[in-house]
C-alpha cells in the first residue's frame, strides 16, 4: 500500500471527528488563547460544567487541539471533538436572541466558533449575565 494513503488512512481512524471538529472549531489556537485570557480577566465566578471544569479552562485543551495532528489526540481529546461539534451544529441552528446576541457569542466562543460577521465581545461585555433562553 502506498504510504502517503496508508497515513491518510491512519490519521482519519485517529478519531473520527476530526473534520467536523476543524470546521467546527473556526477560531486559531492564539484567538482561542487570547479569548480564554479575557474571560478570566474579566469574569468573576465562572460557572463549571458537570465535569468540574469551567469552559474557559477547557479551551486550553481546544487550542492545543487546533495546533495539533489527530493523529497525535488522545480519546479525551476526540470526545472533546465530538462534543465541540455537537454543540457548535444545535446552537448555529436555533434562532433565538439573534445571530449576534451577546450571550449567544460567548457561549459560541467558549466553544472556539465565532459566527461570521459578528463583532468580538470585549471588556465586561465577555461575561454571562442572563441565560441563552433569555438572550
Amino acid at each position: 500500500m502506498d504510504l502517503k494513503l496508508q497515513q491518510k488512512q491512519n490519521r482519519f481512524m485517529a478519531c473520527p471527528y476530526e473534520k467536523q471538529f476543524r470546521k467546527s472549531a473556526n477560531m486559531s489556537a492564539s484567538e482561542i488563547v487570547a479569548w480564554m485570557k479575557l474571560r478570566k480577566r474579566s469574569c468573576s465566578g465562572i460557572r463549571l460544567r458537570s465535569n468540574g471544569r469551567s469552559a474557559v479552562d477547557e479551551l486550553a485543551q481546544v487550542a492545543r487541539m487546533v495546533r495539533t495532528p489527530a493523529s497525535r489526540w488522545s480519546d479525551a481529546d476526540c470526545k472533546k471533538a465530538r462534543d465541540l461539534s455537537n454543540f457548535v451544529k444545535r446552537h448555529t441552528l436555533q434562532k433565538s436572541g439573534g445571530k449576534c446576541s451577546r450571550v449567544r457569542l460567548i457561549a459560541l466562543r467558549d466553544w472556539a466558533f465565532h459566527p461570521k460577521g459578528c463583532p468580538v465581545p470585549k471588556g465586561a461585555d465577555v461575561c454571562k449575565k442572563t441565560s441563552l433562553r433569555s438572550g
